[in-house]
């Protein structure tokens, strides 16, 4: 089993067929530095206290996590972290500053890497472990839920979300799921432990019902159209909060509290947000017409534009549609 570390402090019915959502920790919530040595190194030495929050993100895992109706819904939520399991109290401090909720998380196991494996460049990579630590997590799953998953650009999030609901659904073999590691980079050590946890999944099913990428690092979200229409690429946590809040998942003040966060802590303006509106319309994220009583909202908030007559969604910037792939997440897989 690859090495990582599992806390869950709840139960979930063994016939739950709601969703689960998890979410990434690492530059998708958190803005943490996996890329250099000295980034890693400073990890385990900062207080919660000191860990900056990805601009807009917790309003919007503070609301998936309740819902969209009244009552809270208590969304079961766990987070992915590459960083050690020692920090978990760390990590619960800092959800508690930002009144986010959540039921567990899984850790990359340092220690067992570092002292057994003596394999130090498996902190850094992050393809196996990810794969490794989301089909160990379905395991443990009841059968009938649905995931969404949430990520970034920063490493190979859209790859490895898409690769596991392959997985899970049956549309990748675990000898392909290897390969995929080391085409990414991975060592055969690195693959076979993903290959051993693809075969020990149940039967295949439909898990994971939205991806979601959080965009950081600047990039097109064109260049995620080939994943498929089930992935969707967010220019930031407020385009995130209006797909959710259109997709029935959160409350209308998400996408409100998101927008006024951002607009607060980065360089995101009126003129920025309404951009992210059209964005979305471009590339059929949504509608103009179910975009348009949101966005009438925020403008008498003071956060958009008064809607406009948005034109049709280009073709060129929409992503495939899974269904005429056989509902294949990676094309060509």
């Amino acid at each position: 089993m690859y090495p990582l570390v599992r806390r869950d402090d709840r139960r979930l019915a063994s016939g739950y067929a709601g969703l689960v959502v998890t979410c990434d920790v690492d530059k998708t919530y958190l803005d943490t530095d996996f890329k250099s040595w000295r980034g890693l190194l400073s990890i385990p030495l900062e207080w919660a206290e000191d860990k900056l929050t990805i601009a807009g993100m917790a309003p919007v895992l503070r609301d998936l996590r309740a819902g969209p109706g009244a009552e809270n819904a208590q969304t079961p939520f766990y987070f992915l972290t590459a960083s050690p399991p020692f920090l978990y109290a760390a990590l619960k401090r800092k959800l508690l500053i930002d009144a986010v909720q959540a039921d567990g998380a899984t850790f990359k196991d340092w220690r067992t890497i570092l002292l057994s494996r003596r394999r130090p460049a498996w902190l850094k990579r992050q393809v196996a472990y990810k794969l490794a630590a989301l089909l160990h997590q379905r395991r443990l799953l009841p059968p009938g839920s649905r995931e969404i998953l949430i990520g970034d650009d920063v490493e190979h999030d859209a790859l490895i979300y898409s690769a596991y609901a392959d997985a899970a659904a049956g549309r990748i073999a675990p000898a392909g799921l290897a390969r995929l590691v080391v085409e990414t980079g991975g060592d055969e050590a690195e693959a076979e432990e993903v290959r051993e946890a693809a075969a020990a999944l149940g039967p295949p099913a439909e898990a994971v019902q939205t991806a979601y990428i959080l965009l950081v690092s600047g990039a097109s979200p064109d260049r995620y159209r080939g994943f498929g229409d089930g992935l969707v690429a967010c220019a930031s946590p407020f385009q995130m909060a209006v797909h959710l809040f259109l997709s029935g998942l959160v409350k209308r003040r998400t996408a409100r509290d998101a927008a006024f966060d951002l607009v607060a802590r980065s360089a995101a303006d009126r003129k920025r947000l309404h951009f992210e509106l059209e964005d979305g319309a471009a590339r059929s994220l949504w509608s103009g017409d179910s975009l348009r009583p949101l966005q009438e909202w925020l403008s008498q908030e003071g956060l958009t534009d008064a809607p406009t007559d948005y034109p049709p969604a280009d073709p060129s910037r929409c992503a495939e549609a899974r269904a005429a792939r056989g509902g294949r997440w990676l094309a060509g897989k």
